[in-house]
């Protein structure tokens, strides 16, 4: 609830979702069964009928008024969902009082409308407010001096995998049916393509799956590949493709551009060995099983198979989050803001350019799924610890109580180790930084401040027992040997 308070692009994250969230409230609450009664009247208001009027020439009028309405209220709308929403108010508009629905159609044909509604909106509210995420999520990291990076290297790639397991979903041997035969499939193609030993044999398998699919399913002769022109991977591709139309029939099935992305990565992974592709394949995954997930009816074989799924997809992309690293030369902050609007809009372009803001936001976007520990930097969350606790120690200084407390000794010794631990912070900055200093300078002069502020907490400290003191200046100097240590051995 408070993550809003450590990033500027959670901020702003919030807000999107705010937006997405209140237009399913506002849908909810006004397109119900009771309020598309009242459609007809409010149409007859908005379009005055002619006396001597055919009921064609009407019904056109009534058609162009709701669809120059929804031109207008929902610009992010394809043709296709427009074409929808025009299909089912004008279903609502011109319902017969004699017609006799029973309250679970009813329900079902406003909830169908109620979903175009809402998908239309999400749309536009994507397209309103990415661009200002991704800007906070660059101005933030400029700020920082630290990046989201990820090893680009392919013995890196080998030893993020090394990081990886996954578990084929156990599914009973009684289990029947084309989809969950389809899942058991899937678990063996997912464990190949997270298993270092079982990577260079993805192509193996899936052209011996697709040579035992050409037999087993009359279907699959009939499933054309989706990238004509590739003839080296067209069986692969052709079962890939047969593949997530049966084990996803929710998500996959009509969704072209999904599917196509879906199929692309396990023919080209043993080449490119790309963690971000293996990232956003698995991220693609696991949006689809949700979906499936809650159209499956609970406890059955397929919700428990794509429970099992799930699970195992989350923790491996916990695994492969990008991590912080310090960027060596820095921005000016006067011209940081535009420098981060400027990379974000060209990013939006490019994600426009493709027509893939949908598919972006759904499959790649990552924004306030990180955790506190990983989403910001360690050195961030020290620098604001540190600062916190020098605002609570000018509290407990300050009058009335200051008079009291500042003579004694917990409270020197309390300040002069809130002191330290701010230097050492302010000294490990990236920015103290840039200009490449050596390593052993760099390390005296991280050095300094530390062994200054022990030299001032062993003299403020004289006046505890030597016991006391023993044990204090034994930590101050396990300490340092591990900052030495952990710079000159990283």
């Amino acid at each position: 609830a408070f993550g809003g308070f450590f990033k500027k692009s959670w901020r702003s994250n919030d807000i999107l979702w705010g937006r997405l969230d209140g237009v399913n409230r506002l849908v909810d609450s006004l397109i119900t069964p009771e309020s598309l009664k009242h459609l007809p009247d409010f149409l007859a208001r908005q379009i005055v009928r002619q006396p001597d009027e055919l009921d064609v020439g009407y019904l056109q009028r009534q058609a162009a008024y709701l669809e120059a309405l929804i031109v207008e209220t929902l610009p992010a709308a394809v043709l296709a969902e427009r074409t929808a929403i025009l299909a089912k108010l004008l279903q609502f508009a011109n319902l017969s009082p004699n017609t006799t629905l029973t309250e679970k159609d009813l329900a079902g044909l406003v909830l169908e409308l109620q979903e175009l509604l809402v998908r239309a909106e999400h749309r536009a509210i994507v397209r309103d407010e990415l661009g200002t995420v991704l800007e906070d999520a660059i101005d933030e990291q400029l700020n920082w001096n630290q990046q989201k990076v990820r090893p680009k290297q392919r013995k890196e790639f080998d030893k993020t995998l090394k990081q990886l397991h996954y578990d084929p979903v156990s599914i009973p041997a009684a289990a029947s049916g084309e989809q969950i035969r389809m899942l058991g499939q899937l678990n063996e193609l997912i464990q190949s393509l997270v298993d270092p030993k079982l990577l260079a044999g993805v192509a193996t398998l899936l052209q011996k799956n697709a040579q035992a699919e050409s037999y087993r399913s009359p279907s699959f002769s009939n499933s054309q590949p989706t990238t004509p022109g590739k003839d080296a991977h067209k069986p692969s591709e052709q079962y890939l493709n047969h593949l997530l139309q049966t084990a996803f029939p929710n998500s996959l099935k009509y969704n072209d551009s999904d599917r196509q992305n879906l199929i692309e990565y396990p023919l080209t992974l043993p080449k490119t060995k790309s963690v971000d592709d293996l990232y956003i394949f698995l991220n693609r995954l696991l949006v689809a099983s949700r979906v499936e997930l809650s159209k499956s009816s609970s406890h059955s074989e397929v919700s428990k198979a794509f429970e099992g799924i799930i699970h195992q997809l989350k923790q491996m992309l916990d695994k492969l989050q990008p991590t912080y690293s310090p960027t060596v030369g820095y921005f000016d902050r006067t011209i940081t803001p535009f420098v981060a609007g400027e990379m974000a809009r060209g990013s939006i372009r490019q994600i426009q350019k493709r027509q893939q803001e949908e598919d972006y936001f759904r499959n790649e976007y990552r924004v306030g799924s990180e955790k506190l520990t990983d989403g910001v930097p360690s050195l961030i969350l020290q620098n604001l610890a540190a600062r916190t606790g020098l605002v609570l120690r000018d509290i407990v200084a300050s009058k009335p109580t200051g008079d009291r407390i500042r003579p004694s000794l917990v409270y020197r010794f309390t300040n002069s180790l809130l002191e330290l631990f701010y230097w050492s912070v302010r000294l490990r900055s990236p920015k103290n930084f840039q200009v490449g200093r050596a390593p052993v300078v760099r390390i005296l002069l991280e050095l300094l401040f530390p062994l200054g502020a022990v030299v001032l907490t062993v003299i403020l400290v004289t006046q505890l027992t030597r016991f006391i003191l023993i044990i204090v200046v034994s930590i101050m100097i396990l300490a340092l040997l591990y900052i030495i240590r952990s710079k000159l051995f990283r």
